[in-house]
């Protein structure tokens, strides 16, 4: 087992498992037949609970946003190990969730014509306290790995917002009213995949998306590692968006 995975285990249950090979979310015992070839070792059990929904469908989206592509649904180990990344500085998982994003959604991503890989930006205060800005943090990779241009200079968080998960549903979309800004000699025209780390009403996507469109972009497509809520989403297949 990698160094990697041997720390992702430690920082989960905080136990040593050396040997074979085990489900970084169970902990069960995985055959190398069942690992395969993928780099997340991932048991069979667990990658259905995981997968919702089928890779290459999507989510159907918000006003400004037509659909989302999702790694995986916002629950169980998953959850918690992505809040000790976000809040608690624990480094380790880092290389787990860019490689879960690549491993869910790289294939279908390639698919879609697209131009450019721009990240949801913090404001400069939550940068302070942070950090960090985990939706870039995948997004970097994640651009190099699908080979599309990526950009830290196409969008702006113009004003300091509450957190949205601090906020009840009615307020989320007048707390990032008009937060951002795109310029546009990096975005006209581009069709452009918007990744942020968990979606659960997309009021911050899709007011990302409406600077990005007032500065010229032709489309606008979000990808994220998690969404929350699945059974209030609407799925549907990506190839109806292709055609």
């Amino acid at each position: 087992m990698s160094e990697l995975f041997q720390k992702f285990l430690q920082l989960v249950d905080g136990d040593k498992m050396p040997g074979s090979l085990y489900c970084i979310l169970c902990h069960r015992h995985v055959s190398k037949a069942e690992f395969s070839k993928e780099k997340l070792c991932i048991c069979d059990s667990c990658r259905k609970e995981m997968n919702c929904y089928l890779p290459g469908s999507s989510i159907e989206g918000t006003k400004e946003i037509p659909f989302f592509l999702a790694a995986a649904p916002y629950q169980g180990r998953l959850r918690a190990a992505f809040q000790r990344y976000k809040f608690m500085d624990q480094w380790a998982y880092r290389e787990i969730f860019t490689e879960l994003m690549i491993r869910q959604l790289s294939e279908v991503t390639k698919e879609l014509c697209l131009d450019l890989v721009v990240a949801v930006p913090l404001s400069e205060q939550r940068m302070r306290e942070r950090g960090f800005n985990q939706a870039a943090e995948l997004a970097h990779p994640f651009a190099e790995e699908v080979k599309i241009s990526w950009s830290d200079r196409a969008l702006f968080r113009i004003r300091h917002t509450k957190r949205q998960s601090s906020l009840p549903a009615a307020l989320r979309i007048h707390n990032v009213k008009n937060a951002f800004l795109a310029d546009a000699t990096v975005v006209h025209g581009k069709r452009i995949l918007l990744v942020d780390d968990i979606l659960t009403r997309g009021a911050t996507m899709d007011s990302c998306a409406r600077a990005l469109k007032k500065a010229g972009a032709a489309e606008v497509i979000g990808a994220v590692l998690f969404r929350t809520e699945p059974r209030e989403w609407k799925f549907s297949f990506v190839r109806r968006f292709r055609d």
